[in-house]
């Protein structure tokens, strides 16, 4: 999952997992959210790794 910002700038990746949950790297931490969620809202594409 690529997100960006309100310019179209990629500012964040995350994997998804299945069910609309996505995990991804904070400092010091992972973390699984929802795909949406307050800090990133804006889905600027997915893409599949392996085929």
């Amino acid at each position: 999952m690529f997100y960006s910002d309100q310019n179209g700038t990629i500012i964040h990746i995350a994997i998804y997992l299945g069910n609309d949950q996505v995990i991804e790297a904070w400092p010091g931490k992972v973390v699984v959210w929802p795909i949406k969620n307050s800090h990133r809202s804006i889905i600027a594409g997915v893409r599949r790794v392996f085929n």
